[in-house]
């Protein structure tokens, strides 16, 4: 019950990053206002309008920690789906190791000279990305991150599929009922160190 339902929820997390992915590709005009300011300053700002007509013939590469990775496989799929509805082209690439950091680096450099038109990536650091992610943007391309981020002027938006407090809560109350609400819980946790 729990793969499935995780399954729901990294789909459902790829069609939402997907969406916003594509509002925020689209610039900032809308259907009635092509030619005035405020579409251009909500751009600048990042904030996407959703009465903006959606473009079509986009490529959006998909850039996850890990390829063939059950996790990035189902969520990718799911943006994979969104993007086709859209009428939108996908493209996923990315290391096969969780943990090559400069293989994302490679592949964001290979996306912007592929001249696609958006990247999602879910960052294996903070920091690690933004030279790369930055040139991205300086040319054009629309970076979303998702799952993972980057620093916050590494990239567009960041669509999180929960707030770690969130997270936090909702573990501590499931083994809460497994334990009956009663004994000592332990908590492990990894920590990411972000970098400048």
């Amino acid at each position: 019950m729990r793969k499935s339902s995780l399954r729901r929820g990294c789909v459902a997390l790829a069609a939402v990053s997907s969406l916003a992915l594509a509002a925020t590709a689209c610039g900032g005009t809308t259907k009635n206002n092509s030619g005035g300011d405020s579409g251009a300053a909500a751009a600048a700002t990042g904030k996407a309008d959703p009465n903006a007509a959606l473009k079509k013939g986009l490529t959006v590469g998909f850039l996850p920690k890990q390829v063939n990775n059950p996790y990035f496989t189902s969520s990718d799929n799911g943006g994979k789906k969104a993007l086709e509805e859209l009428g939108n082209k996908y493209k996923e690439v990315g290391p096969s190791s969780g943990t090559d950091t400069s293989g994302q680096v490679s592949y964001v450099n290979t996306l912007t000279q592929q001249q696609v038109n958006a990247i999602a990536v879910s960052a294996q650091d903070p920091g690690a990305l933004c030279t790369a992610l930055k040139q991205a943007m300086s040319n054009g391309i629309k970076v979303v991150t998702y799952d993972s981020d980057t620093n916050a002027g590494c990239r567009n938006a960041f669509v999180s599929q929960a707030s770690a407090e969130d997270l936090g809560r909702t573990e501590v109350q499931l083994l809460a009922e497994q334990i009956g609400y009663k004994g000592e819980i332990a908590v492990l946790s990894a920590a990411q160190t972000a970098t400048n």
